[in-house]
């Protein structure tokens, strides 16, 4: 269709865009793809006798059909019609190789854009990743208090972080984060976030507080970007029988006892960013030396959850559980080796976990 496109142009005047036959009569305007068939051998479908008939292959599996009025197929107006037709096919061959040639350039070109696209893209995230490692602390050396921690980031850049803040008094603050979304964006969140509960945790204020002044401080970004984060802060002492803590919006915040029970920590506030302060704060039984504190994100739950076996909350609180009376590093470590094994690839969330315990 293209090269019958292209031979037409080359026709000009003639008029054959899309024909396959060309009809010439001396002083007449050349018939197209709508000219009626001729109503009587020998003659046009105008009434003019003794018209010749002869055929010019153009390729594309084409022929143009020149009739001459007048004139025999050999004669040297028809040999010059004919030359006219096959210059004509030849132009136009060369003038549909042009444009494929120019097509596939153009195409490769945007290929290779694409490419560099990609590429440099993916240059970026791993620069984003190792931000957001850098951007988590390591867990301080604390008298009496033994914790791990660890994120596993997934593809994209993602919002997960904890802390493990030493506080005056011997008491420790933990905070575990959930931003959600991925990319820059929910990374910039979470620099913001971990940067101002640092500030405000380390001045001693309580775990509503703590909430209070973080989302004041990030309340214009979370709206402007539309996001939102879920958010559990708790605070303990060595020795004392409780844990105060405010979550908002957190699922997945346990205390494990020695016994293999678990105790969740229930949401007192909406996820940061959905609701709005004041943020409340409750109080959770705990046993120094027994019980566990158990913080993690739904990308570890939710690659256990895959193997469909149970739950992967219950998985992970099962495995908490049969290795509760382990160091927390090694708990830590038999977690992310059972989520290896459900999938192996880089995972699609990033998997974050904190488990500490009180000597």
């Amino acid at each position: 269709e293209d090269f019958r496109s292209q031979l037409g142009l080359t026709l000009g005047a003639w008029r054959v865009a899309g024909a396959r036959r060309v009809r010439v009569f001396p002083g007449r305007k050349v018939g197209g793809a709508d000219t009626p068939e001729d109503p009587r051998p020998g003659s046009d479908a105008h009434g003019i006798a003794g018209a010749h008939r002869f055929r010019v292959p153009v390729g594309a599996g084409l022929a143009v059909e020149v009739e001459v009025a007048g004139h025999p197929a050999d004669s040297p107006v028809a040999r010059v019609l004919a030359a006219a037709v096959e210059r004509s096919a030849s132009l136009a061959h060369e003038a549909n190789r042009n444009r494929a040639t120019l097509e596939a350039a153009l195409e490769a070109n945007r290929h290779i854009r694409l490419d560099m696209a990609r590429e440099r893209l993916s240059r970026e995230m791993e620069l984003a990743h190792d931000l957001q490692m850098k951007l988590l602390p390591p867990i301080p050396r604390l008298a009496r208090v033994d914790a791990a921690a660890r994120v596993v980031p997934a593809k994209s850049v993602g919002g997960d972080f904890y802390q493990v803040i030493q506080l005056s008094g011997g008491r420790v603050g933990v905070m575990i984060g959930d931003v959600s979304g991925h990319g820059f964006p929910a990374a910039l969140i979470m620099a913001l976030v971990m940067s101002a509960a640092a500030i405000y945790a380390e001045q001693g204020a309580a775990p509503a507080k703590v909430l209070e002044y973080v989302d004041r401080a990030i309340g214009d970004e979370l709206e402007s970007t539309e996001m939102y984060l879920s958010l559990c802060y708790c605070m303990l002492s060595p020795g004392f029988p409780d844990i105060a803590y405010t979550n908002a919006g957190h699922p997945h915040a346990f205390v494990v006892g020695a016994g293999g029970e678990h105790r969740r920590l229930p949401a007192t506030d909406p996820p940061m960013g959905i609701g709005a302060a004041p943020y409340g704060q409750s109080r959770i039984r705990w046993k120094p030396g027994e019980d566990l504190l158990l913080l993690f994100t739904d990308g570890l739950s939710d690659t256990l959850a895959r193997t469909r076996r149970m739950s992967g909350e219950r998985q992970v609180l099962k495995t908490v559980e049969e290795n509760r009376r382990r160091p927390s590093g090694e708990i830590l470590g038999r977690l992310f080796e059972l989520c290896d094994r459900a999938t192996p690839s880089i995972p699609s969330d990033d998997r974050t976990a904190i488990v500490l315990r009180t000597r």
